[in-house]
Parts: structure tokens; C-alpha cells; sequence
């Protein structure tokens, strides 16, 4: 079993997705986490919260609703009183000299710039602007293959299962994403990445968002079917290799517009990755509970 494999081992890093539009069910986990460890699998442990406030050029997350800084502030200090660092994912590549001069993606950067706090980031661009100027960040890159030597990086999902693991040099730095969406094979992939990239600087209106050809209804179980889904016994594979950060991901639908994931497959998601067998039961009966108190109150 995966929870007799890590006793005594390296703790296990996991980051949560969504920071902001998920910040009652990922506080459900943390708290849980601090006061009911035991039901935890031995060694894991969540440090991270990752995501992106969703007017920023730089990142592909979309969303209608209206966000204001003291919005950010809070969000970020709530994290913070629970010793949960934030990584803020910029994940648009066509970023220009121009685009850095965003007043809305600095504000964010200017709220979070603290000690333990990161980026994963694409555009080379960025990343100058960003070391340079909030020093306080730790830049991740999200690497293709030619980035595998490179300190921290993290590990695009579509290589999942596939990489040789010896070709990252700095496994420790790494970041893995552990059940993504998107199978690896998929080859609209790459298309719907540009657009979304392209169409979050332009803003044509979200009438406008790429429509994905495969679009369905996804539940938790049916992203284990994908190669580069990382089950419990591969993500075995991957602590003994070294590895110690992982990602549990949130497909939005913002991402992927027309294909619908909803909230109780992304708890399904946590307790799958972070809860022992012998309380999975418990502690989902516990959450969606607590869902369906938030909704009627």
C-alpha cells in the first residue's frame, strides 16, 4: 500500500487548484488537515494553493464575475493564516513587452509578493519582468522537453506517464499534475491552448471561446482511463523516484468551455489523492455535508 510505502519517507508537497473560486472547499481540506491529521496519508501534506484571478492577460482563466482588490487581499491573506503559500499560474505564452504594463496582473503580484509564494509561468518575458522586479517569488517555468534540466519547473500534464523520469535533472523541484483532463493524445490540445492564450489578451467576449469538438460530461473516474492520469500506484512510481510536488487539478470550465466537471468530482478528486481508504467514506460523507449547509444557509 502506498501509505505503508511513505511511512518515514519525505513528505509529500500537494497543491490544490482554484484558489479563489474553490477557496470554501480547499479551506474544508486545510482545516481538516490541521485538526484531523490522522485521516491523511502518512507523509502528505498540503502546502500549496495554485490558480489565478481571472481578469489577468497573463493567465487563461475566464470568468464573468467582477473581482476587487480587496477580493484578492482577502483571498490571499486567508491562505496566509493558514501557512498555505499561493503559486500564481501565468500560463499564456503571448505576452509582449506591452502586455507587462497590465495594471490588473501587477496589482495581483504586488498582493501576493511574499516569502513562499511562486509563479508557474511560460513566457520568457515574463519570467525577466517578474524576477526582476517582485524578487520575492519563486519562478517555476512550465517546461517542454528542452526545460527538463532546468531547476523548478513544472511538468506539463501531457507528458504524464510517458517521460523518462532520469531526464528531469531536479526532481525535487518539479511540479507534477496528477488527473488531468485533457488526455495526452488529444489533438485539439494544442489548438485550444492557443486560442485561449490569444483570445485572453484580445477579449472578443466570451461568446467567442473556443468550443471544444469533444465536449461531454466528465466525472472523476472517467480522467483514469487517460494515459497520463497518475493513479495512486504510479504516483508510487513517481515518490520513489524522487519526485515530492504534486498538483491536483480543476479543469475548469473557463478552460474548457462545454465540458462539464463539476464540484463533487473535484472532492472526489482530494479524497482520492490525500485521504486513507479506511476514511475516504467518512470524510466525503463530511465535505458534501458541509456543501449542502453552505447552499442552504
Amino acid at each position: 500500500m502506498l501509505t505503508d510505502f511513505l511511512k518515514k519517507k519525505t513528505k509529500i508537497n500537494i497543491a490544490l487548484p482554484n484558489f479563489h473560486n474553490q477557496v470554501f472547499l480547499n479551506l474544508c481540506f486545510i482545516t481538516l488537515q490541521e485538526n484531523n491529521k490522522t485521516v491523511f496519508k502518512d507523509n502528505f501534506e498540503i502546502t500549496l494553493a495554485e490558480g489565478c484571478f481571472t481578469y489577468s492577460i497573463w493567465s487563461t482563466e475566464r470568468d464573468r464575475r467582477y473581482i476587487t482588490k480587496h477580493d484578492m487581499e482577502t483571498t490571499i491573506n486567508l491562505y496566509s493564516k493558514h501557512n498555505i503559500h499561493i503559486n500564481y499560474i501565468f500560463d499564456n505564452n503571448y505576452i509582449s513587452k506591452q502586455d507587462l504594463n497590465d495594471k490588473f496582473s501587477n496589482i495581483m503580484l504586488e498582493i501576493a509578493h511574499r516569502d513562499g509564494n511562486g509563479i508557474y509561468l511560460k513566457s520568457d518575458i515574463l519570467f525577466e519582468y517578474i524576477k526582476n522586479k517582485y524578487p520575492m517569488y519563486k519562478l517555476i517555468k512550465i517546461a517542454d522537453k528542452n526545460d527538463f534540466d532546468k531547476k523548478n519547473i513544472l511538468i506539463s500534464d501531457k507528458y504524464n506517464n510517458s517521460l523518462r523520469k532520469n531526464d528531469i535533472k531536479f526532481k525535487e523541484n518539479a511540479y507534477i499534475t496528477l488527473n488531468p483532463l485533457c488526455p495526452s493524445d488529444c489533438r485539439h490540445y494544442d489548438n485550444h491552448r492557443k486560442y485561449l492564450e490569444q483570445e485572453q489578451i484580445n477579449y472578443y467576449g466570451l461568446s467567442n471561446v473556443y468550443i471544444c469538438p469533444l465536449k461531454r460530461e466528465f466525472n472523476f473516474y472517467d480522467l483514469k482511463n487517460n494515459k497520463n492520469f497518475i493513479s495512486e500506484e504510479k504516483l508510487k512510481d513517481y515518490i520513489k523516484a524522487g519526485f515530492h510536488n504534486f498538483r491536483i487539478d480543476f479543469p475548469s470550465i473557463e478552460k474548457c468551455t462545454d465540458i462539464n466537471y463539476g464540484i463533487y468530482d473535484t472532492i472526489e478528486s482530494y479524497i482520492y489523492y490525500l485521504i486513507k481508504p479506511e476514511y475516504k467514506n467518512e470524510i466525503r460523507h463530511l465535505i458534501i455535508k458541509k456543501f449542502a449547509g453552505k447552499k442552504n444557509g
